[in-house]
């Protein structure tokens, strides 16, 4: 798939040209929307089965004891699960939304990589810092969120005025959702998404696709070719993976 911009900016020696934006053909996004989607329709089950229990937030919410005690999971299965219909439709809408532009930037593999990982670092710092149980996806969103703004700010350069428009719009959401965090009548965990955010910024840095233009061909397009890669960036990702069990463990054996 590729992506058209029009008169972007070049800087000298390069004229005003077209450029096609190399993109990936997304499925993963509607693979993660279908699975959340279809466990919430196992929670109104359960409740109606069960006489009012939800059996899949019984065994997968992010609830701190149940960590401590080894459950380790909880730091992962929160982000499948989700407390009511609102929060379901809010979260699988951006999911569609962020998914499928992201996927298509950074191309399947790194979009995995970003969004489990997201999720997971959210849950950690939630769980370092807030007691309450949690649920959500949002923690993976607000990781796929910086790593949209990783991507245009890396980029910016490349992409113009068309790049500074996107960076600012992506800045105004965050702002945006930040500040709704904040407000005293809301229940939001508002570590879990700034944890997901963090690490969501920093892999969005390592795996954001490098972008080098190549010369126009006979169709008078200017090529963009990705030099970054998974691999490329795999000693990064480690360490990054390796910085949240570290602060995982180190919380659980702070509490035992």
């Amino acid at each position: 798939m590729t992506e058209s911009f029009d008169n972007v900016p070049r800087p000298s020696p390069y004229p005003v040209v077209q450029m096609r934006l190399p993109l990936s053909r997304p499925w993963l996004y509607m693979v993660l929307l279908g699975l959340i989607v279809s466990i919430f329709a196992g929670q109104v089950i359960s409740e109606l089965v069960l006489d009012g229990v939800d059996l899949p937030m019984a065994l997968g919410a992010k609830i701190n004891e149940y960590i401590i005690r080894g459950e380790l999971w909880r730091l992962f299965t929160p982000v499948l699960l989700h407390g009511g219909l609102m929060h379901i439709a809010f979260n699988a809408y951006a999911l569609y939304v962020l998914g499928q532009g992201i996927e298509s930037l950074f191309g399947t593999p790194r979009f995995a990589v970003i969004y489990g990982l997201s999720a997971v670092a959210g849950n950690v710092m939630s769980f370092v810092f807030t007691p309450e149980p949690s649920v959500g996806a949002s923690t993976a969103l607000f990781g796929l969120i910086a790593s949209e703004l990783a991507f245009f700010y890396r980029n910016r350069d490349i992409l113009g005025e068309l790049g500074q428009r996107r960076l600012m719009n992506i800045i105004m959401v965050i702002v945006i959702n930040f500040g709704l965090g904040l407000m005293p009548s809301s229940n939001i965990d508002n570590f879990g998404h700034l944890g997901g955010f963090i690490c969501g910024a920093a892999l969005g840095w390592l795996l954001c696709p490098q972008y080098e233009i190549q010369p126009m061909g006979l169709g008078g397009w200017a090529h963009l070719v990705d030099r970054n890669s998974l691999q490329r960036a795999l000693p990064g990702v480690v360490m990054v993976a390796l910085v949240i069990a570290a602060i995982a463990t180190g919380a659980i054996l702070a509490r035992l």
